[in-house]
């Protein structure tokens, strides 16, 4: 694999909190939308269970492609957008050593959801997620490190297909997946869950336990974070109080 080098950024690229309507009509407005969903798609996947407040945001779903073990004490959401160069720099520096530490050692399962910031990011996440699944993580180490190769290009999605292909993904395979856009709306759908109970404002941004962590952090604030959690699963819970006997 071709390692390209990624500046380190200090701060992460922030973006407004968008509705799921508006980033659509935005992407359509500035001709980014791959496939762009009808208004009745577009309110169904915005009102679904999984995009209410009422459902629970740490759920997985078939979406979901986690790596470490399946009972690990803690698991760590990461929104990132493919199209982030913070994101590539936390995927290129950081994460391997968060992965030798703590996931390949069954502390920590880690699950990278998808914040596309621009329709680009979409159309490359819609590839990744109608990938052999086996082949998710593979797939978007490689385009996080190739990111200036591809995201660049004057037809990106062309360009994200010839890795994706790597992972046995076809054009064909791919409109079979995203058939009636089923795959861009749950992106979607998930974005307006994180957007409505992490208050995501920026990309990378991981959920830890009961902190959130921004940026592309250096590995000791990743590791503070991750231990506080992992202590925090471990405290026993608190007796309960005895009764008090009648008088």
């Amino acid at each position: 694999m071709i390692r390209l080098s990624f500046p380190r950024l200090s701060a992460p690229t922030s973006i407004p909190s968008l509705s799921l309507g508006l980033m659509l009509g935005l992407m359509l407005a500035l001709g980014l939308a791959m496939a762009t969903p009808s208004l009745a798609e577009e309110k169904q996947a915005a009102s679904s269970p999984a995009a209410t407040k009422g459902g629970d945001p740490k759920a997985l779903d078939d979406l979901d492609r986690p790596i470490g073990a399946a009972n690990a004490p803690l698991t760590v959401f990461e929104y990132s957008s493919l199209t982030c160069s913070h994101c590539a720099a936390f995927h290129k520096d950081i994460l391997p050593k968060i992965k030798a530490a703590y996931i390949d050692t069954g502390k920590v399962r880690w699950v990278v959801r998808d914040y596309p910031l621009d329709g680009v990011a979409l159309r490359a996440a819609v590839a990744a997620r109608c990938a052999d699944p086996a082949q998710f993580f593979t797939l978007i180490d490689l385009l996080y490190h190739e990111q200036a190769k591809w995201a660049g290009d004057r037809d990106p999605q062309t360009a994200v297909m010839r890795y994706a292909r790597l992972s046995g993904l076809n054009d064909d395979k791919l409109k079979t997946c995203n058939q009636g856009d089923r795959i861009t709306n749950q992106i979607l759908a998930k974005r307006q869950v994180a957007d409505t109970n992490f208050k995501i404002q920026s990309t990378p941004s991981f959920v830890i336990g009961n902190e959130m962590v921004v940026g592309a952090r250096d590995y000791a604030t990743f590791e503070a974070a991750i231990n506080k959690a992992l202590a925090a699963v471990a405290a026993p819970a608190p007796a309960p109080t005895a009764p008090k006997p009648a008088p």
